[in-house]
């Protein structure tokens, strides 16, 4: 620019002005450009991930018991009694009904069905008795003073599928179980068995560990 027409308010540009202020334009432009296709969306990006990771952090997962602080934390508890059944806690509950369920000893076997029930609701016992008188098990242990007893198969694996449906917790596990068959002759049988629970989780009140037999098959 020619300064000595400053003064008197008069400004010429020159060839070399004009060039320098285009060019000075367009770092401006790609300066503009860089901000808000790059550092902009880069930032919006962060701050939804801070925003996530927070809320990740702070709220308790399904299934969790939490409680607010007074300065507004939240923090989990995990309770020491009656916790939240899971599918192991399931499946160990199947495999200790299961050898219950299968062992008989013909000098007690009425008493061993009446322990039973709790196991069971009402009706699933129901169920459960008439399946099994109809099977004539109870005939044969008690005509042929048959000792049942049932263990965990070797070759049995933690099988439990959870589903909440019907409004309520259920729990599918199939247990393998081989029974001792032993008789006054002194001839024992083993068998093996496949038993097929559908459990359902019931307040602790009715069950101390939170469970009970829905369905039962096959006995």
């Amino acid at each position: 620019m020619d300064k000595r027409w400053i003064n008197q308010e008069i400004y010429v540009f020159s060839k070399e002005d004009i060039s320098d202020i285009y060019k000075d334009s367009l770092k401006t432009k790609k300066r503009i450009f860089f901000l808000f296709s790059v550092i902009v969306p880069c930032v919006v990006a962060l701050i939804c991930l801070v925003i996530l990771t927070v809320n990740e952090i702070v709220k308790p997962n399904i299934g969790d018991i939490g409680f607010y602080t007074p300065d507004g934390e939240t923090s989990i508890v995990t309770p020491s009694i009656n916790p939240a059944v899971t599918n192991e806690n399931a499946y160990e509950f199947a495999v200790d009904a299961a050898i219950q369920i299968r062992t008989f000893f013909f000098s007690t076997y009425y008493k061993d069905l009446t322990a039973l029930e709790p196991l069971f609701t009402p009706e699933a016992y129901n169920e459960f008795l008439l399946t099994l008188n109809a099977s004539g098990l109870l005939t044969r242990v008690k005509a042929e003073s048959l000792n049942v007893t049932a263990v965990l198969s070797p070759s049995s694996e933690i099988n439990a599928l959870s589903v909440y449906q019907n409004g309520a917790n259920h729990f599918y596990v199939r247990v393998k179980i081989m029974l001792r068959i032993e008789n006054l002759s002194g001839e024992d049988q083993f068998e093996s068995e496949d038993l097929f629970f559908n459990l359902i989780e019931v307040d602790r009140g009715q069950s101390m560990r939170g469970l009970q037999i829905y369905s039962l098959e096959p006995f």
